[in-house]
């Protein structure tokens, strides 16, 4: 069974790109699974039970609470969910995840940099790594879909007419920065893509690459 997961900004088009890889693998006869973890109501979900005043990160309004906190809200989610994808072995021959393990750290992250709560990519991430590695399936590759901030501005007014707030563009950065930092410790996991092609073009990138992952 493969495992592999799209990362990437807002507006980057994972949601699409996975969406057209996973056809393209069932046509060919795989048993494929999609899955979206992480999702604006599921962030929302799992700080509900905290109170406090709602910062506003991204779409979301979401309260504070420590960043260790915050992601171990989120991790439970991803551990139920391994639970149910994973129980039955060799259920399917590729599960592809839009969003995953990698989403969470990089939004606690750039949520507490961006509001000054400077937060480093290091110590944060060594700590969350020895936690989630234990407890989830980890992608055999992880597709960052690259993507000019410019561009992917223009595809999210186009997709909901919404611009970036300068607060958007400085947590869109930081997540940027926080996957080529991902790379350089785990390069064998990491396989950045430019989606500034067309989405054929990206589609035809990702699927060369995944038909050499074993």
């Amino acid at each position: 069974m493969q495992v592999i997961s799209f990362e990437g900004i807002g507006g980057v088009g994972k949601s699409t790109i996975a969406n057209r890889v996973t056809q393209e693998f069932l046509k060919n006869g795989q048993k494929v699974l999609l899955f979206k973890p992480i999702t604006r109501q599921r962030l929302q979900d799992a700080l509900g039970v905290f109170s406090g005043k709602k910062e506003r990160v991204w779409v979301c309004k979401l309260p504070y609470v420590p960043p260790r906190v915050e992601g171990l809200c989120y991790l439970a989610f991803l551990i139920k969910d391994n639970e149910e994808i994973f129980k039955v072995q060799n259920s399917y021959d590729l599960v592809i995840f839009d969003r995953y393990i990698d989403t969470i750290a990089a939004h606690v992250i750039a949520r507490n940099n961006i509001l000054r709560r400077k937060l480093s990519f290091r110590s944060y991430y060594s700590w969350f790594r020895k936690i989630y590695e234990k407890e989830i399936k980890m992608p055999g590759k992880t597709l960052v879909l690259d993507v000019d901030l410019n561009i992917a501005e223009q595809r999210s007014v186009n997709r909901e007419n919404k611009k970036y707030t300068d607060k958007d563009r400085e947590g869109f950065k930081i997540i940027k920065k926080f996957y080529k930092f991902l790379a350089k410790n785990e390069p064998n996991r990491f396989c950045f893509i430019d989606a500034n092609k067309s989405i054929e073009q990206v589609t035809k990138e990702v699927i060369a690459v995944l038909q050499n992952v074993r």
